[in-house]
């Protein structure tokens, strides 16, 4: 796989006033550009309720056609437009959520994305969280230095608490 010209990620952690609706939950966006003039990103979503799943997401921008006195796109650009997607991708949830309840509070829930280390994810893979998820996010990403860093994580040891017998 050839190199890109530019590459980022960065892990958000989805920090709510009704952390039961999604549980302890992550954004991982990657942003690239090739050696043209496109911009690629991929936005993972971590969510650990009802069950724990992945929500993907990916956006191409063509940035030729922009006029380069306004040409503010760039890798900061990609990330930011990435966490407005995932912000919509949860929304879209939500609104399922109530439609599921009818229960007003959860239309009520606030969204902050909080920049954390790439290590909060060894801590979820130790803790025994989001298994399935890493490893398809590792084999799929096309952000080159994403899936290498998580590939590291799946050997460390899994934390299996042993709960006392009645």
């Amino acid at each position: 796989m050839d190199k890109h010209a530019e590459e980022t990620y960065q892990v958000f952690a989805i920090d709510t006033n009704r952390s039961v609706l999604i549980g302890e939950s992550y954004l991982i966006a990657t942003a690239y550009r090739t050696f043209g003039s496109y911009w690629f990103g991929e936005q993972y979503l971590l969510l650990e309720r009802p069950t724990p799943r992945l929500e993907y997401a990916a956006v191409k921008l063509a940035a030729s056609g922009i006029p380069q006195y306004i040409a503010l796109v760039d890798i900061n650009f990609m990330i930011d437009e990435l966490k407005k997607l995932a912000r919509n991708s949860l929304s879209t949830l939500l609104w399922k959520r109530f439609e599921e309840t009818k229960n007003p509070e959860v239309l009520a829930m606030k969204v902050e994305f909080k920049s954390c280390n790439i290590n909060v994810l060894a801590r979820c893979w130790i803790r025994n969280m989001y298994h399935e998820q890493l490893e398809e996010i590792a084999k799929t990403t096309a952000a080159h230095e994403l899936g290498p860093v998580l590939q590291s994580f799946f050997s460390l040891p899994v934390f299996v608490p042993k709960l006392p017998t009645l």
